[in-house]
């Protein structure tokens, strides 16, 4: 079974924010995906280790010849994109779940991930295969209990200067990655020219 990748594109939309992804005076911060789907980036198995060791965390000895990413897997960053969340984390459905209020339609437009029981989501803990998420709170104060999907690894996130400094030391061209990638590193020079240098991020994690 081979490793693929998720990814999306988030910007910061924070007015005033001279320090992108960071809260502002106000304490406030805003997050945006710029698809509301994931990036459909082609299997590239150095990419995915430039990135962040994508490929070769999840098989036993690593690559032959043992490069490290120049920047370790960081998780996920603590201010995520709705989209983002929806992709990433199961919501926890306790009895009263559909008590509470149902997925939006908007959700499954977005792909979300199916609700799970308590019971599963605490087995996935027990065994190590899952990590519990921030609280999702709702309107109404209506709020669910999110946890990761067992199957998704190694997640990070990446600026686009870092990206470009990645791939640099990994000795890899740019221009010889596929083009649904060269497309979303456009789209982030893009937002990075209109909202600000270092206001866009990839955000990604994988799966084998």
């Amino acid at each position: 079974m081979g490793t693929s990748i998720h990814a999306f594109i988030e910007c910061d939309h924070t007015p005033d924010n001279d320090s992108p992804f960071r809260p502002a005076g106000d304490g406030m911060l805003e997050v945006y995906a710029f698809t509301t789907g994931e990036l459909l980036i082609p299997r590239d198995y150095d990419l995915f280790d430039a990135l962040a060791l994508g490929r070769s965390a999840q098989i036993a000895g690593g690559r032959e010849d043992k490069k490290l990413p120049l920047f370790a897997a960081r998780g996920l960053p603590a201010s995520l994109s709705y989209a983002v969340k929806q992709r990433y984390y199961h919501r926890v459905a306790d009895p009263d779940y559909y008590e509470k209020g149902r997925f939006d339609p908007v959700d499954a437009w977005l792909g979300s991930l199916p609700p799970v029981s308590r019971e599963q989501a605490l087995e996935w803990i027990a065994q190590g295969l899952a990590q519990w998420g921030p609280v999702e709170q709702q309107r109404d104060n209506v709020a669910w209990d999110l946890l990761s999907n067992p199957a998704w690894h190694t997640a990070s996130w990446l600026t686009l200067t870092e990206i470009y400094r990645a791939l640099e030391h990994f000795g890899l061209d740019v221009r010889i990655t596929s083009a649904e990638f060269m497309a979303a590193l456009a789209a982030m020079t893009g937002l990075d020219k209109h909202y600000g240098a270092g206001r866009t991020r990839l955000i990604f994690w994988f799966d084998s």
